[in-house]
């Protein structure tokens, strides 16, 4: 017996939506989206669901997200890193500032 397919979640369609149109140039690298009023009327949907989408996007490392800004692409879809990887690059960075700093300071005493 096989199973049924898997439905996408409104928010998944919604996020597939915008990688294409970032890939095809609708919306360039340092460009804003459409405002998420504008964004949730296109796709009908509530602002919840296209904030869930802008996140994905945004874990992805494709989108930055501020307060009272429309999203901004940052990079195109399959280039970026995701979040997590920078983060773990930025964590590495500071443990390696760390570990100078404490030798720094063990050859001043």
């Amino acid at each position: 017996m096989t199973e049924p397919p898997v439905r996408q979640r409104l928010f998944e369609a919604i996020a597939d939506a915008l990688r294409n149109a970032i890939r095809e140039g609708t919306y360039p690298v340092s460009e804003h989206l459409p405002s998420i009023q504008q964004l949730s009327e296109t796709h009908g949907a509530s602002h919840m669901t296209i904030k869930n989408a802008l996140h994905v996007l945004e874990a992805e490392g494709v989108l930055a997200i501020r307060a009272g800004v429309p999203a901004q692409v940052i990079a195109l879809p399959g280039t970026a890193k995701p979040m997590q990887a920078q983060l773990d690059e930025l964590r590495t960075a500071v443990d390696r500032l760390t570990e100078r700093l404490e030798v720094l300071e063990s050859h001043d005493s």
